[in-house]
């Protein structure tokens, strides 16, 4: 028994000795990463065992220490570079050297709830860097993204300070409600783009087509703007200071006659029609230049812009904090904007599988300003033999028989009305994760957002010397809060050839919108708005407030599956309800599916390898939705007021349509991706079908049901076109590099069907002799301009033709469209269009050794402004000087006698441009010269232009403005003009 036991015991012995000896010995593998050409350390790259969960990342010098067995293979990946495998044998210090990527394929995009490798993508996804952003320097984040993106569209609609930009991606859907894409800032819904810091901005993906839209179901149908900010994850402990100033001119001035000329022909006018001069010729004689309109509201405005901020990690915390001051002074007197901005991100590493994050922003702006657009109009059409102020120091005024009646003194519309406005807002978001399995992760984001505005407006009656009873004003304040929860649960497995990605979200969002205004009249002068309780007289309307609560909930399923990295396929769906549909409509589903090849992943294409690096074929179809359903909108609601006596009143506001439900547009998408000559040239084409039908219309009723209309879902409206993007390196040498990228987009935009009509009209633009003349037809693109066809002056020789239609030589000449041989409302046609045949871009970035150089071409091609500024000189402008005179009947300007109609082609004009966008020349200083300072650890100056030629043949200010977007866009009336900017900036970073 005692020998068995010994036995059993020496067995036991020898098999646990043997497990020692196989057992693997572990050993600290340590060791500094740097770039390849620079030699600057990299901080937060990722180092892993192959194969294994077992890794860190780099600390703020570059470097690292893991225990990892012997002999075991050491993945380093970080990005923007070539990922590099190491096999560690235990004796040495590791000295890392990445080099750089040139692949995209590697590039990681934001797809909403998750991210893939563009490699792996099926769906229309573009994106841009934060180091795109840097090449220039940027006011607005949506400035930005003009001419870069293919598919985008950026319309700076208004040159003002606090700037006017529309953002359409793939074309217009909505004839009614919005057409702006959803904003997502680090997984916040409804942000708003114009108050996000370029700044802090890591990197910008776009979602295109429905495909990869559909997984926001109801909210998708115009795009989505994923937008994501700085984490500190990617850089150590960094104090960084940017700033810039700028000196902005107004791009063009309009051409406007002198005193003297202007009395002269003035005089010239009245005569010939019947009636005595204005001016003797002893005064006339006497009128030098006179008043420069133009020159009296211009000035030389100044931006400067200051961003702060500080970034860094540790093994467990990463933080990234800015503040950011915008201060603009416009180019118009009285016209200023202010913008202060604070971010704060910050990633709590708590355990292993737990992480926490914490993301705050605020921000506060305030605008003011006179009445700019009224500035502009007046300065256009005042005549320039009156002067600023009379003898007496006040406001010149209209009438003596020169200039308009009803338009006031430029100067003092610019500098006595007050508009101002100040918007506030905060988010405060915190989120957590959790690393269930290594294959499966939950998230959680809840976002508190709330945005407070006030505005203020006050007109003291100094301008137009009006009654003290008459100073008038109004203010108008609103709260808008938001509640947001999303949760999010990932499953992303490879098993062999086989790699699925399944992403499923649960998300509930609560809005509310409080608001009240006011206004009245007699207020005491030196009190401004804020004297309305102390004013003799409330007019209509009554004060109003209002409460307005939405809330949405959603479910989303979406799953990637890959074969071989050949074979891609995305299957998504998502099932939105919404609080301001009726019973039975308030729930809907929003499916897409994506299917791609990567076609360089085949066998039979291993030979090209070496010229092709890429070729994928993509195909997409999926519907989304349009969620810009008012609230309450499906039911009758009321408007509260008063009778005679003084009784309450009930008035109907609008009927209830209990079967109102939400636009929805269905895409077709076809694309193929291609990355040639070891990647240095890329390219994407796509081709895209829309249509976006059940759109929210108002339809007429009897006006026996005390409303003239309700809101329906009739109509549709179809955007065809290709999206195309190129780029690459065409140059790549050891101390110069180009790189160069092209957009283009086509977009052909068409009403398909109305309201029980093929023509509503829209009176936005209405101006006195061009009623009816904006509208919607079915067949046409939206925003179509009616009028007479201009068809030049008749001449003398004409002189018996041009009786016969009631005109004489020296009128304007129309098309007889139904030769009648009247020219009546029969022959009113359509004149032109607002929408652009195509779009483009063109960037350009040089580097030599320090120095920077970065030129960007934008331009417009195809569409039409009506010019309705330009009419504005009709009395002022140096257009008068090539007037229609017998004998002179070359022109196009009629006589001193002649007539013409306002609704005409007269006033149309070509809309297209090519813009020298922005040109910035950079230097940065060597890291020889940084080594030797104790300060600084990167240190870049630079020089901009902006707007610095633009080719075109539009007579405006700006081809690019317009009063409105969409239904009511392509019209130029008096817009805030925009300018040319140089400016000086520097960007620091601190050791």
């Amino acid at each position: 028994m005692a020998s068995s036991i010994f036995n059993a015991k020496a067995a036991s012995f020898e098999i646990t000795s043997l497990k020692n000896i196989m057992k693997p010995t572990n050993a600290l593998a340590k060791g500094k990463v740097s770039d390849q050409s620079t030699g600057e350390t990299l901080a937060g790259v990722s180092v892993r065992v192959k194969g294994t969960n077992n890794g860190t990342v780099t600390n703020a010098h570059g470097e690292f220490s893991l225990n990892v067995p012997e002999n075991s293979v050491l993945t380093f990946s970080y990005m923007g570079y070539k990922t590099i495998e190491v096999t560690f044998n235990g004796t040495t210090t590791l000295d890392i050297k990445l080099e750089k990527s040139e692949n995209s394929l590697d590039e990681v995009v934001l797809v909403g709830y998750g991210t893939v490798k563009r490699a792996d993508l099926t769906g229309s996804v573009a994106s841009l860097k934060g180091k795109d952003l840097e090449d220039q320097p940027n006011v607005r984040t949506d400035q930005a993204l003009q001419g870069r993106v293919a598919g985008v569209v950026v319309q700076n609609n208004s040159g003002g300070p606090e700037g006017g930009v529309s953002i359409r991606i793939r074309g217009a859907n909505s004839l009614t409600y919005g057409n702006d894409p959803l904003i997502i800032v680090d997984g916040i819904q409804n942000a708003s783009i114009a108050t996000i810091n370029p700044n802090d901005i890591k990197s910008i993906d776009v979602l295109k087509d429905a495909a990869a839209l559909s997984i926001y179901g109801a909210r998708g149908t115009n795009g989505v703007i994923l937008i994501t900010t700085k984490n500190g994850k990617d850089s150590p402990f960094t104090v960084a200071y940017d700033s810039f100033v700028s000196s902005d001119r107004v791009r063009k001035k309009l051409g406007l006659l002198d005193a003297k000329t202007y009395a002269t022909l003035l005089n010239e006018s009245q005569t010939a029609n019947g009636y005595n001069p204005i001016f003797t010729q002893s005064e006339v004689d006497a009128l030098g230049k006179g008043t420069d309109w133009q020159n009296e509201i211009f000035q030389t405005g100044v931006t400067q812009s200051h961003n702060l901020s500080i970034s860094g990690f540790s093994d467990k915390i990463s933080y990234y904090v800015s503040g950011n001051v915008l201060d603009r002074t416009g180019v118009i007197i009285n016209s200023a904007y202010k913008q202060y901005t604070l971010r704060s991100n910050l990633n709590i590493k708590a355990t292993s599988k737990l992480t926490f994050g914490l993301n705050t922003f605020a921000s506060y702006d305030i605008n003011h300003s006179g009445d700019p657009q009224g500035a502009v109009r007046s300065a256009l059409s005042w005549s320039p033999t009156k002067p600023v102020y009379e003898s007496n120091g006040k406001y010149s005024q209209p009438g003596g028989g020169v200039g308009p009646n009803g338009v006031y003194n430029p100067v003092g519309m610019a500098k006595e009305i007050v508009d101002d406005r100040y918007n506030k807002s905060f988010t405060f978001a915190p989120s957590a994760e959790y690393q269930i399995i290594p294959s499966l992760k939950f998230k959680s984001i809840v976002a508190y957002k709330v945005i407070d505005r006030f505005s203020g407006y006050f007109n003291n009656q100094v301008v137009n010397a009006g009654p003290a009873s008459a100073i008038s004003g109004s203010t108008s304040m609103s709260q808008y809060s938001s509640l947001q929860n999303s949760n999010i649960l990932t499953y992303d497995k490879k098993i062999s050839d086989h790699s699925i990605n399944i992403t499923a979200v649960y998300e509930t969002l609560q809005d509310q919108y409080r608001g009240s205004d006011q206004s009245a009249q007699g207020i005491p002068i030196n009190l401004g708005y804020n004297g309305l309780s102390y004013a003799t007289t409330t007019p209509y309307p009554q004060p109003r407030n209002e409460i307005v609560n939405t809330a949405t909930r959603s479910l989303m399923g979406r799953i990637n599956y890959s074969y071989k990295d050949r074979y891609l396929i995305t299957i998504s769906d998502r099932y939105d309800g919404a609080s301001q549909l009726a019973d039975g409509h308030k729930f809907e589903n929003f499916g897409a599916v994506a299917i791609a090849w990567n076609i360089m992943n085949e066998n039979f294409m291993k030979k090209f390898k070496n010229t092709i690096q890429d070729l994928k074929i993509r195909a997409s179809y999926g519907a989304v939705g349009n969620a810009a359903v008012p609230a309450y909108a499906s039911q009758q609601t009321f408007f509260p007021g008063l009778d005679a006596n003084g009784n309450p009143t009930l008035t109907i506001r609008q009927l209830a349509n209990p079967n109102l439900k939400w636009e929805r547009t269905t895409e077709k998408n076809l694309a193929i991706d291609g990355s040639f000559l070891n990647n240095r040239l890329q390219f994407t084409a796509e081709y895209y079908d829309k249509k976006t039908t059940d759109l929210l219309l108002f339809k007429a009723v009897p006006t026996g049901l005390g409303v003239s209309s309700i809101l329906s879902n009739i109509g549709s409206v179809s955007n065809r076109g290709f999206d195309f993007s190129v780029g690459g390196t065409p140059i790549s040498k050891k101390n110069f590099k180009w790189e160069s990228t092209v957009t283009f987009n086509l977009n052909k935009n068409k009403i398909l069907a109305l309201a029980g009509t093929d023509t509503v009209y829209n009176s936005f633009n209405d101006f006195p002799g061009v009623t009816g003349s904006f509208a919607l037809i079915a067949g046409q693109p939206i925003s179509s301009f009616l009028g007479y066809e201009f068809a030049g002056l008749w001449k003398s020789n004409e002189a018996s033709t041009a009786a016969l239609y009631g005109a004489k030589p020296g009128d304007a000449k129309y098309v007889d469209v139904n030769n009648d041989g009247i020219i009546d409302k029969e022959d009113i046609k359509i004149i032109g269009s607002a929408q652009p045949k195509f779009n483009y871009g063109w960037t350009n970035t040089f580097r030599y050794k320090n120095i920077d150089l970065n030129i960007f071409f934008q331009g417009v091609f195809g569409n039409q402004i009506y010019n309705l500024t330009q009419k504005g000189t009709g009395a002022t402008g140096t257009q008068l000087l090539t007037q229609w005179r017998e004998g002179d009947e070359d022109t196009d300007i009629p006589s001193v006698t002649g007539r013409s109609f306002s609704n005409s082609s007269y006033w149309v004009e070509d809309g297209s441009y090519l813009r020298l966008k922005n040109i910035t020349l950079g230097y940065t200083l060597p890291s020889s010269i940084l080594a030797k300072s104790k300060v600084l650890s990167s240190a870049k100056i630079f020089f901009s232009t902006t707007n610095l030629i633009t080719f075109t043949n539009y007579s405006g200010y700006d081809p690019e403005s317009s009063t409105g977007v969409d239904t009511n866009g392509g019209v130029d009336l008096n817009v805030y003009p925009s300018q040319k900017s140089f400016t000086f900036g520097l960007n620091i970073k601190f050791k």
